[in-house]
């Protein structure tokens, strides 16, 4: 009888470490890909095309602003124009943000899966 139970203990201690192999694997596949999608969204910001738009929006939110502060916003007419440049604005920013924070998620993994290599 305690055979039986060594043996049920082997095999729940094998399935134990199976799995602890299989989630770490799956940590590791996730971690590379956000790895990879940060380094891609950083290359294309650093490309020529990324340089391009991240110039135009700057200019573009440069502009916008100065638009915005020359509005007059006790006049209902314009009120529609400044609500419609905020807008943009946020888009913009938005935008920006999100680039941000994919390569930021990038790197965090990278870090991420340096620990969990050098525990390994």
């Amino acid at each position: 009888m305690t055979e039986s139970f060594d043996n049920l203990d082997d095999a729940l201690e094998q399935q134990r470490v199976e799995r602890e192999q299989a989630e770490a694997e799956a940590r590791v596949h996730t971690l590379s890909k956000i790895i990879d999608l940060g380094f891609a969204v950083q290359q294309f910001i650093d490309g020529e095309l990324g340089r391009r738009l991240e110039k135009d929006a700057r200019l573009e939110r440069i502009e916008l602003t100065e638009r915005y502060v020359m509005l007059d916003p006790d006049d209902p007419a314009e009120l529609k124009e400044m609500r419609t440049i905020r807008f943009r604005i946020n888009v913009l920013n938005a935008w920006q943000e999100f680039f941000a924070t994919y390569i930021r998620n990038g790197e965090a993994a990278r870090q991420q899966l340096g620990e969990t290599e050098q525990t390994d």
